[in-house]
């Protein structure tokens, strides 16, 4: 699963995600795409001190969407 986690840690992270629910399971996927959104902002902002969220939001869609959205339309 992942590199940075040792086979027992995986295992034990599998059971858990295996004990909950559908409704839990669906929580926890939308609960780690906002961390990961949040996260990749962060970095965005970290690499270009200064811009304003509306040029960090261009700059995230262009990254992860292959986009380039106009200045005017952010």
């Amino acid at each position: 699963m992942w590199q940075d986690t040792t086979p027992e840690a995986e295992h034990i992270q599998r059971e858990i995600l295996r004990r909950l629910g559908p409704e839990a399971r669906v929580r926890v996927c939308f609960e780690l795409s906002e961390m990961a959104y949040r996260a990749c902002l962060a970095g965005i902002a970290a690499r270009h001190p200064g811009e304003n969220d509306r040029e960090i939001i261009r700059r995230y869609i262009r990254l992860v969407h292959g986009v380039t959205v106009p200045s005017e339309a952010a």
